[in-house]
């Protein structure tokens, strides 16, 4: 009997060399409160692709507000670790932002929203949109603030979280969001 027979071969991934570049390029917060669903291929098998969220798999009120933060090139990183947990597999999400001089309208805004719970839509430099967080389960928003060298304030937002962050497919703002009731118009007045 030859055993090579029953082996069966499976490749994973792509020998063609691909864009690689670092960094998210931009990022979307949602509060929590205010998405009504999430449609990820964990819970709602055979909806989408394997790793992806349909485009319009995030539902949100018609009055919720999407915070677009403007921030400097390259200075948002993202980290996900899988790991254990009392109720199995968890994903430890971070995402961090540095934003150097933070002005206090920035200040305040962080203040008034210290206690909020978000979903993140980012996009990274190989035009990849990405969703981390659920209607269940978002990540917190921790902030650090040093002068020395610099003024500099860190925002993080992180979690851990029972499902990792997703592949958004086809993602558009106004297909992901259908609805113009959203304020894309927020700023926080530190672009560069």
């Amino acid at each position: 009997m030859n055993l090579l027979l029953m082996i069966s071969e499976q490749v994973l991934g792509s020998s063609a060399p691909l864009l690689n570049a670092g960094h998210v390029r931009r990022l979307r917060l949602l509060r929590k409160q205010d998405v009504l669903g999430v449609i990820d291929p964990v819970r709602h098998v055979g909806l989408g692709g394997s790793y992806e969220i349909p485009a319009a798999g995030l539902m949100a009120a018609l009055d919720a507000t999407v915070y677009l933060p403007q921030v400097q090139p390259r200075t948002i990183r993202f980290s996900e670790t899988p790991t254990d947990s009392e109720q199995g597999l968890a994903y430890e999400q971070s995402l961090s932002m540095d934003v150097p001089n933070p002005s206090p309208e920035l200040l305040a805004w962080l203040l008034t929203h210290n206690r909020t719970e978000w979903l993140l839509v980012w996009e990274d430099y190989n035009d990849t949109a990405w969703l981390s967080g659920t209607e269940e389960n978002g990540l917190r928003m921790l902030w650090s603030r040093s002068v020395a060298s610099q003024n500099a304030l860190v925002i993080t937002w992180t979690g851990r979280l029972p499902l990792p962050s997703f592949v958004v497919a086809g993602f558009e703002p106004a297909e992901l969001f259908p609805d113009s009731a959203f304020d894309y118009s927020f700023n926080f007045d530190f672009a560069s």
